[in-house]
């Protein structure tokens, strides 16, 4: 299966990307005088919903599709609600890795993003340019492994984590303070040039890779599950 990556654009919350209306024929059956009018509505309601069942397939393979073949991305930036950032600390802890060392993974991420930022980029339809170089930061490392461990943990790409958290909060719970903060995530890449460069080709994640706003970064992968986090501190 292919890598999966979207884009989500929200101030300073995790909102879903897709939400899915359940669809019911109840309005379709009525009561029936007669038997001959009970199997006249038993037939249009079995008629009803095998239109029903035509109409939900190709919906539901357009959806699988799509969501296998994106990037998924959270973009959140400026101050805290009400100046406040609520810290969540209801997962799981993780085991953390050292908190003052680079892997190679990490090092190759760095080197790698800060290449495009040197070169500048064409975003989707917007022409970027460069931009000073990241740094890595241990706890924004620390974040982005806590959140990859807890998508791997649930199986499951996205933004929130299993405790209703979102990436200013994650960040927060570090004892990072912020001024501006965003994340991408991904899943099923082979390596870390590979889920770059899926970052780098979708416009969202892009911006996030080649903003100026940001100038440090975390990085952090656990069993292909990827997360990506940018900030700049207060």
């Amino acid at each position: 299966m292919a890598g999966q990556c979207g884009l989500e654009v929200d101030p300073f919350s995790s909102s879903p990307l897709t939400d899915v209306t359940d669809v019911t024929a109840a309005r379709l059956i009525r009561i029936p005088r007669t038997a001959q009018d009970t199997l006249s509505r038993v037939f249009r309601v079995d008629d009803a919903m095998t239109k029903l069942r035509a109409f939900s397939l190709p919906l539901f393979l357009g959806l699988f599709v799509l969501l296998s073949c994106g990037c998924e991305t959270d973009i959140v930036t400026g101050e805290p609600v009400s100046g406040d950032s609520t810290v969540i600390t209801t997962v799981e802890p993780v085991d953390e890795p050292p908190t003052n060392t680079f892997s190679s993974q990490q090092l190759r991420a760095l080197e790698l993003v800060n290449d495009i930022r040197a070169e500048g980029c064409r975003c989707g339809t917007e022409q970027m340019p460069p931009v000073a170089p990241l740094a890595l930061a241990p706890a924004l490392n620390r974040a982005a492994y806590a959140h990859s461990t807890d998508m791997a943990r649930n199986n499951k790409m996205q933004h929130q984590g299993s405790d209703g958290s979102n990436v200013g909060q994650r960040v927060s719970s570090t004892g990072y303070e912020w001024r501006a903060v965003a994340e991408n995530v991904a899943w099923n890449q082979p390596d870390v040039a590979a889920v770059v460069t899926a970052w780098k080709g979708s416009p969202g994640h892009c911006r996030n890779l080649m903003s100026s706003t940001y100038t440090e970064m975390g990085f952090a992968e656990q069993d292909r599950y990827w997360t990506q986090v940018f900030a700049r501190q207060r």
